[in-house]
């Protein structure tokens, strides 16, 4: 369809909030990530719990966010589907780019972030 045909059915184009969802969940899930791995630690270390406890809570965390983004970014294309932008839509192939480009930037930042505070003395700052 051109751009005329696009203008003439606009019930078709998928609504803007999914769209979003769609665009900006790698930066969503990161976002949540370090909410998560950062207010664990500081309160795991405000109660008196270990190291350990620290440790397995951050790499807790960066698996169960890093996994489902990774399954996401494998099946891209269903994933675009699920939010409503069909195959062959004007735009499809550039919303799909987007959303794999910030996915798979937020991912490396998932990673980073959870094997830095998975590796780094936890509680130090707070004795």
């Amino acid at each position: 369809m051109g751009s005329l045909e696009d203008l003439r059915n606009p019930g078709e184009r998928p609504g803007t909030f999914a769209m979003l969802i769609y665009l900006m969940l790698g930066p969503m899930l990161w976002g949540l990530h370090l909410t998560l791995i950062y207010g664990a630690n500081t309160l795991i270390c405000a109660l008196g719990g270990g190291a350990a406890a620290s440790r397995a809570t951050v790499i807790t965390a960066t698996v169960l966010i890093a996994v489902p983004l990774s399954l996401v970014l494998l099946i891209q294309r269903r994933a675009g589907r699920l939010f409503g932008i069909a195959d062959g839509r004007a735009g499809q192939r550039t919303y799909d780019a987007i959303s794999r480009l910030t996915g798979l930037l937020s991912l490396a930042g998932i990673l980073w972030a959870g094997t830095a505070a998975a590796i780094l003395s936890a509680c130090v700052q707070g004795r």
